[in-house]
C-alpha cells in the first residue's frame, strides 16, 4: 500500500518574523519540491522547513505541490496571528438589528461561525 505523501503549513515566528512552516516525514520527492521553494530555510527548534510568509510564497507551495502531495494547510488557517489591536465587534447588535426587506438574512449556524471568537 502505498501512503499518500502530505506536508502540513504553520504559522511561525522566527526572529520576530513571520514565516510559514513546512512540516512532513522524510521523502525525497518532497525534501526535492522543499528545496525548490523560495530561500527555504530548516529550523531545528521547530523540526521544519520554513519560508517568509507572503502571500506570493504560500501560493507558490500550492503550484508547488499540487497535484503530487497532499497540503494540509488546517492547522495554518486555525492558528493565525492574531491581531489585538482591532476593536471589539458588537454582535449582539448585528442579530438584533432591523432587516433589509430587499435582503435575506444570513442563517444562524453561519453567523456563528463567522463570530466564532468574537
Amino acid at each position: 500500500m502505498n501512503p499518500v505523501k502530505s506536508i502540513t503549513l504553520y504559522h511561525l515566528m522566527i526572529r520576530n518574523e513571520k514565516m510559514i512552516g513546512i512540516k512532513f516525514l522524510p521523502d525525497k520527492l518532497i525534501q526535492g519540491l522543499v528545496r525548490g521553494l523560495p530561500d527555504p530555510k530548516w529550523s531545528k527548534e521547530h523540526n521544519m522547513a520554513y519560508i517568509p510568509n507572503t502571500k506570493n510564497n504560500l501560493g507558490i507551495i500550492f503550484n508547488t505541490f499540487k497535484g503530487t502531495v497532499w497540503i494540509n494547510y488546517n492547522r495554518f488557517l486555525s492558528n493565525k496571528p492574531i491581531n489585538t489591536h482591532n476593536d471589539a465587534v458588537d454582535v449582539e447588535w448585528f442579530r438584533k438589528r432591523n432587516p433589509i426587506p430587499q435582503y435575506r438574512l444570513c442563517p444562524e449556524l453561519l453567523c456563528k461561525q463567522l463570530f466564532q471568537g468574537f
